[in-house]
């Protein structure tokens, strides 16, 4: 199966290293805890997220207290540019740290008056956009046709990142895997249990290591038996 990564990385590593610096120069820098709430649902949005560290997630809730988590936007990456280019002042979702995370803010104003001096930065986001739609696509497909250990072996593929030891991780609980995956948390923890039992992965608080990371990318494409 084809797939594509929600986003290449941050545009501004893009810019020419003096226009870059002073972008970054123009940030305002801040370190955030774990389970920190960066953009409450109901607040304007202020500008353009750049994350040094860390993950956050993006999440949509219902009145009746049921929540979805739409996307996960990993450090050197960043965040909020389509809904500034599309004139939304507020989103309807919240962006929620995972971890210590440190984030970088250019301001709306920064980021328009940025994109009119400067147009040329029009096409890296452009294409930017573009791979978060494909992969927002790719999500849609996954979701309506491919069985959940297929589905979930990607996640895993996605988001899961070398630590400071070389050790890959996921830094989610199976609660997240449930919701990004549209499903109860029993489902997700049977897959779980079974790539456990193989080998695939190793069961920490809050997170899954994968030791034999070869080996569930050979199955999340789909060359290894489902479970």
């Amino acid at each position: 199966m084809y797939r594509i990564r929600p986003d290449p990385g941050s545009w501004i590593n893009e810019l020419e290293p003096d226009l870059a610096s002073w972008v970054r120069g123009r940030m305002r820098r801040r370190v955030y805890q774990d389970g920190d709430v960066l953009c409450p649902a109901w607040q304007p949005i202020q500008g353009v997220y750049e994350i040094y560290r860390g993950s956050i997630k993006i999440m949509a809730s219902s009145p009746d207290g049921r929540e979805m988590i739409l996307n996960v936007v990993r450090a050197g990456h960043t965040m909020n540019e389509t809904p500034i280019i599309a004139g939304r002042g507020i989103m309807g979702t919240s962006a929620v740290c995972v971890d210590q995370t440190e984030v970088g803010l250019l301001l709306a104003e920064d980021f328009r008056q940025l994109c009119k001096d400067h147009p040329s930065i029009n096409a890296h986001l452009a294409r930017r956009l573009a791979m978060r739609n494909a992969a927002t696509y790719n999500q849609l497909i996954d979701a309506g046709l491919h069985r959940l250990e297929l589905r979930l072996a990607f996640l895993v593929y996605t988001y899961a990142r070398e630590d400071e030891t070389g050790v890959n991780r996921m830094p989610f609980t199976q609660d997240d895997l449930a919701n990004m995956s549209g499903v109860s948390r029993q489902s997700i923890n049977r897959i779980i249990r079974s790539w456990e039992a193989e080998g695939l992965i190793e069961l920490g608080y809050g997170h899954l290591k994968i030791p034999d990371f070869p080996a569930l990318l050979e199955f999340a494409q789909g060359d290894r038996n489902a479970v």
